[in-house]
Formats: structure tokens, sequence, C-alpha cells
């Protein structure tokens, strides 16, 4: 049986030129998603260390990248 994307779990992985770093394990990828718009582009973020860096929603389940986002 397919898991749905509902049912799978994601982390977002911020990676850069010579790092990559987890900042959220075992989310779902609505929450995933409304992680990453309310905190690029806020200057009380810790993405503000990580401009010019991407971030990607990895499925937990396939280890496929679902997207990928500059940081800016």
């Amino acid at each position: 049986m397919t898991m749905t994307t509902q049912e799978k779990t994601y982390d977002l992985i911020i990676r850069g030129k010579d790092y990559q770093k987890e900042i959220l394990t075992h989310a779902t990828i609505d929450y995933c998603y409304y992680y990453i718009q309310k905190n690029n582009q806020s200057s009380w973020s810790f993405f503000r260390d990580h401009q010019g860096d991407m971030i990607e929603v990895v499925c937990r389940e396939t280890k496929q990248v679902i997207e990928e986002y500059f940081i800016w």
C-alpha cells in the first residue's frame, strides 16, 4: 500500500555550500510549508543567519526532495 502525502513525514534541511543542518524533523507537509512561509524573510528568524542558502523539504520515507527554496 502506498502512503499519501498527508501520511508521510518530512524534514526541513538547510543546505549551505559546506554543510547541511536539519531544522525540523518528522513534520507534516503542511507544517513544513507554514514554517517556511512564517520564517523566510523574518528579521528575527534563524533563517537570517543562512541567507543565500537553500532550504529543502525532504520526505523521510522516500528521501526525495519535495521542494527547494532560496533563503533571502
